[in-house]
C-alpha cells in the first residue's frame, strides 16, 4: 500500500501545473520587489551587468521571479520569506536567471516558506539555483521546498518536510550537493531525485518514526533517467525508516558516506564496507592487494674446488722438477764428454 501510495504522489509532484503569476515582483521595472512596505533593499552590484543584491529588512511575503539575463543574491537576514499567492511559489527562477540564497544572522533563521495552497513549490527553479543558507519548506500537501528543472548547487543551510505529505527536495534536473542538512520531518521523503544527482557531502535524517524512504530515486515514467551517486555525506534514519528506495533502471551508486543501516546493493565494485567506532558503516576503497614480486639475484661464479687447485699445483710442481733434473743430467754428459 505505502508503495502504491508513494508513486501516486510522485507522479502528482511531477505533473506540476504551471499557474499565471499575476502578482510577480521584479528586481527591475515597475512591479518592484522593493516598494514602500516590503521590508526589501536592492542594490545593484557594480561591475556585474544585471546583477543585484536583495536583502530582507523584515518578514515579506511576495510572488518573486528572477527573469532570464538576471543574476540574483538574496540575503534573508534572519527573516521570513513567503508566497503572496496561496497557489504560487515564493520564488521562481526562470530559465536563463541565476538566483544564490544565503542568510547573513549570526543566528541563522532566516527562511523561505510556501503556505496556502497549489501544486508549486517555495523555490521554483528552471535556471541556476544556488542555496548556501536559511531554511527551506512547505507547508502544503504535495508540494516541495525546492523544486529543480534547472541546474542546482547546495552548499548549505536546511531543506525539510515539516509537514506530512511533503517533499523537502525534487530535482527533475542536475544537482549537485556539497552540504547543507536535509531533515524529514514528514511522512515522506526529505529528496526525490528524478534526474541527476550527486552528493559530496551534507547531512540527511529522519525525525520520528513511520516514514517512507529518506531518499527515493525514481525517474518519471520509470525512464530510468533516475542517478543517484553519492560519494559523501551522513545518512541517518530509525529502525522503521528505509534509507533507500529505488527500483527499475534507476541507478544508486555509492563510492562514500557514513551510514546507519546496511547499504551492500548500492555499492559500486571495487568498494567496500567497514564499521567505525560508533557502529556506523563506512564506505572506504578496497587497497589493491600488492603481488609478490620475485627478488632478482647475482649469477653466482662457482668458486674453484680447493683439492682441484692443490692436484693442479702439484702437477706443475712434478714438471717442473723432472724439466730440471732432465737439465742437470744433459749438462753432467757434456762435462764427462
Amino acid at each position: 500500500m505505502k508503495k502504491k501510495i508513494l508513486c501516486f504522489v510522485v507522479a502528482l509532484v511531477f505533473g506540476v501545473v504551471v499557474m499565471p503569476k499575476v502578482n510577480a515582483v521584479h528586481v527591475t521595472g515597475d512591479d518592484k520587489i522593493n516598494y514602500e512596505g516590503s521590508n526589501v533593499t536592492v542594490e545593484v552590484v557594480e561591475g556585474e551587468e544585471n546583477s543585484y543584491k536583495v536583502t530582507l529588512d523584515g518578514d515579506t511575503n511576495q510572488d518573486f521571479e528572477i527573469k532570464s539575463g538576471e543574476k540574483v543574491v538574496l540575503d534573508l537576514a534572519g527573516y521570513t520569506f513567503k508566497n503572496f499567492t496561496e497557489s504560487l511559489a515564493a520564488i521562481w527562477v526562470l530559465d536563463g536567471g541565476e538566483l544564490t540564497i544565503i542568510d547573513s544572522s549570526e543566528e541563522q533563521t532566516g527562511k523561505i516558506q510556501k503556505v496556502g495552497s497549489g501544486v508549486s513549490s517555495a523555490v521554483d527553479n528552471k535556471g541556476i539555483l544556488t542555496i548556501e543558507g536559511g531554511e527551506i519548506s512547505t507547508t502544503v500537501s504535495g508540494t516541495a521546498g525546492v523544486y529543480n528543472a534547472g541546474t542546482l548547487v547546495i552548499k548549505g543551510g536546511t531543506i525539510k518536510n515539516t509537514t506530512e505529505n511533503t517533499w523537502g527536495l525534487t530535482n527533475e534536473g542536475t544537482a549537485e550537493i556539497y552540504g547543507g542538512n536535509f531533515t524529514q520531518e514528514g511522512n515522506y521523503s526529505v529528496v526525490l531525485n528524478a534526474k541527476e544527482m550527486t552528493v559530496y557531502d551534507g547531512i540527511f535524517s529522519s525525525e520520528g518514526e513511520e516514514h517512507y524512504s529518506l531518499i527515493t530515486n525514481k525517474s518519471k515514467e520509470d525512464s530510468g533517467e533516475a542517478s543517484l551517486d553519492i560519494k559523501g555525506g551522513e545518512f541517518n534514519v530509525d529502525e522503521s525508516t528505509p534509507l533507500f528506495y529505488n527500483e527499475g533502471e534507476d541507478l544508486i551508486e555509492i563510492t562514500g558516506g557514513k551510514y546507519s543501516k546496511d547499504i551492500t546493493e548500492y555499492v559500486k565494485d571495487g568498494f567496500e564496507l567497514q564499521e567505525d567506532e560508533e557502529g556506523n558503516i563506512i564506505v572506504k576503497e578496497k587497497e589493491e592487494e600488492e603481488e609478490e614480486k620475485e627478488i632478482p639475484t647475482t649469477p653466482s661464479v662457482e668458486a674453484p674446488n680447493t683439492i682441484d687447485r692443490i692436484f693442479t699445483f702439484v702437477i706443475i710442481g712434478l714438471v717442473s722438477l723432472i724439466g730440471v733434473i732432465s737439465a742437470g743430467y744433459v749438462f753432467k754428459r757434456k762435462l764427462e764428454n
